[in-house]
């Protein structure tokens, strides 16, 4: 991951492609804890979790909605039922400077 910019509110950054285990949500679940813990404990147990943080990714089209959470991994995984294994395409994202927020508010 690199920092490609930096403004006094937000970040910007290249991340690099990587390996994930996934887990299809039901787009109506309003929490989304307990996808993460199953798919956290999945790949636990297969020694395979990569020391990077979980995400979720939400997409589709407004009458086909859906929403995944990830894991990084080491290496690929077996698919089961709800759980899947694919690679992330490299991408750029925002986050938030929020300490330079709350000074500015």
């Amino acid at each position: 991951m690199s920092l490609t910019k930096s403004t006094s509110v937000f970040s910007y950054w290249l991340l690099p492609a990587e390996p994930v285990a996934t887990f299809a949500v039901d787009p109506s679940a309003g929490d989304l804890g307990p996808a993460f813990y199953e798919l956290e404990a999945y790949v636990r147990d297969r020694g395979r979790r990569a020391s990077r943080p979980p995400g979720a990714i939400s997409g589709g089209t407004p009458g086909s909605r859906s929403v995944e959470v990830f894991v990084p991994v080491t290496g690929p995984v077996e698919a089961s039922g709800r759980i899947g294994y694919r690679r992330l395409p490299a991408c750029r994202a925002a986050s938030r400077n929020w300490s330079s927020a709350r000074e500015s508010a």
